[in-house]
């Protein structure tokens, strides 16, 4: 399954995915992912647009990633309501893409403090799922299902992430 992943806090650690992938003994990994770092929200939405032409010819691909869908809004100087239009057409173009491939989609979206997520109202209605990720006091993590047309909202699940990847809690 090949990877297309958005990098837009310029964070993704290959060496990292690299170590993962040796404890799981799963070989080409790096090979099957591809990785972009859009620098604002128009480099964002250019290298959504240019999606359409890899998937064609890699039929392969089944996941997209946006580390973070906020990143790009944090650093824009555009108008508000200027960028929160680039923003719907981004997630518009994403469900599409989805749809026609067959694709996951991922989002990370920062929560600040007491605010709530960091796009506001209007993005909490665009998305179809929504995952809360939380960080527990013993060093496990914690999934909840917040918004889904597929799964029992509160629906939970601890894990860990350690040197072979995400580990899931005990049922």
């Amino acid at each position: 399954m090949d990877e297309n992943n958005v990098d837009t806090e310029q964070k993704v650690s290959l060496e990292r995915l690299e170590h993962m992938s040796a404890e799981q003994h799963v070989e080409g990994v790096l090979e099957s992912l591809t990785v972009r770092k859009p620098g604002s929200l128009e480099d964002l939405q250019a290298c959504i647009q240019q999606l359409d032409a890899e998937l064609a010819a890699r039929t392969d691909c089944r996941l997209v990633v946006i580390d973070s869908i906020a990143a790009p809004v944090r650093r824009s100087d555009l108008p508000t309501a200027h960028s929160a239009a680039l923003l719907m057409h981004v997630a518009q173009n994403l469900k599409r893409l989805a749809h026609e491939w067959n694709l996951a989609v991922i989002l990370i979206n920062q929560v600040g403090g007491t605010e709530g997520a960091a796009l506001g109202t209007s993005w909490h209605h665009c998305v179809t799922t929504r995952i809360q990720l939380e960080l527990l006091d013993d060093g496990k993590r914690k999934a909840t299902v917040v918004k889904s047309n597929e799964m029992q909202r509160g629906t939970t699940k601890e894990f860990r992430i350690t040197n072979r990847g995400i580990e899931m809690g005990e049922e």
